[in-house]
């Protein structure tokens, strides 16, 4: 993660403006993420970076905990959009039942 730009909020943000916002620009190609919920800042500090597109920063309180973040989603590190469910024929279905109670007896459940 390269350094983002780091601003000083002072005071906390109300539980009904806390939001995150992960959204594409499909002109540049970039996933932006935006939240001002600190759990979620935290969650994804780790995979945002600097944007060209648009403004990338991070915010602490006084007590230098990070508040809210802005940037482009690094999609190399992390998935934006969930896979897709696993269509299993029902013999393959079978297979993993079976193997998957041996794997219970074995352990006694």
């Amino acid at each position: 993660m390269n350094e983002l730009k780091t601003k000083l909020q002072k005071t906390p943000y109300a539980v009904d403006e806390q939001e995150t916002v992960i959204s594409f620009d499909r002109s540049s190609g970039v996933w932006r993420f935006y939240s001002t919920i600190p759990h979620h800042a935290k969650k994804y500090e780790q995979f945002i970076s600097e944007s060209d597109t648009f403004s990338s920063w991070r915010e602490v309180n006084d007590e230098g905990n990070l508040v809210a973040i802005e940037g482009a989603l690094d999609v190399e590190r992390v998935k934006p959009l969930p896979s897709l469910k696993r269509i299993l024929s029902e013999e393959r279905r079978n297979k993993l039942s079976e193997q998957l109670a041996r794997g219970r007896k074995s352990q006694g459940k």
